[in-house]
């Protein structure tokens, strides 16, 4: 029942991670270097907040004010964590269990994408889903993720070309989602529970679209 958000302010400022509260104001919660992501786990109301600048993730617990370094080893190199997303209970889709997560590392500089698994329950022990190097694909500028009850859809913003949704299968396989209309800078996605669309935030211009992955309509929500 409860609104968080990261401010993307640079160190030193009042960059970190915000509740906002139902009569306008916000609390902070915990201090930070411009979070990239922020989920929070349904079952336990625990938050964790990913940071592209420096390379980890971070668990706030529940009703806490600190926290606790979660993933911190990844590829050891220019690590970028961005979107993160959780398999709901009941989960009966590829790559991962219900309860676990995945996260997407967009890389940096021309360094290698990736897709980790990792457990909101145990800290570290991620393990490697899928890599990308710089010069071949699927994976430009991979940078959300969101996972229903059967599917991953992940959506990669491809830098100077139209952006991709992609579903995430076996093996794993990267089948892109053929939309009716081109989304140019795609940065955020989310899956309607009570349709199952897909609900994509679309940074050129400034918009929020609902996509069919079935059909691949897509319409505005608002601009």
């Amino acid at each position: 029942g409860l609104l968080y958000a990261g401010s993307r302010l640079a160190p030193g400022s009042a960059g970190g991670l915000y509740r906002l509260n139902a009569n306008g104001s916000t609390t902070k919660i915990v201090a930070g270097d411009r979070p990239a992501g922020v989920l929070v786990d349904a079952a336990d109301g625990d938050i964790f907040i990913s940071e592209d600048y420096g390379g980890a993730m971070y668990r706030s617990a529940f009703g806490a004010t600190t926290r606790s370094t979660w993933v911190s080893g990844f590829s050891s190199g220019d690590d970028d964590p961005v979107g993160m997303a959780i398999a709901p209970t009941g989960y009966t889709g590829p790559i991962l269990s219900a309860g676990q997560a995945l996260v997407v590392d967009r890389g940096a500089n021309g360094t290698s994408d990736y897709i980790w698994r990792w457990s909101p329950a145990a800290a570290e022990g991620e393990v490697l889903v899928h890599s990308d190097s710089a010069s071949a694909g699927p994976m430009v500028d991979v940078v959300d993720v969101a996972i229903s009850s059967s599917a991953i859809y992940l959506v990669d913003t491809k830098e100077t070309a139209n952006g991709v949704i992609y579903r995430l299968d076996a093996g794993p396989t990267f089948t892109p989602i053929a939309t009716q209309s081109p989304i140019a800078d795609p940065y955020g996605i989310e899956i309607d529970p009570t349709t199952g669309d897909l609900l994509v935030l679309d940074g050129a211009p400034d918009r929020l679209l609902r996509v069919n992955p079935a059909t691949g309509a897509v319409t505005e929500i608002f601009a």
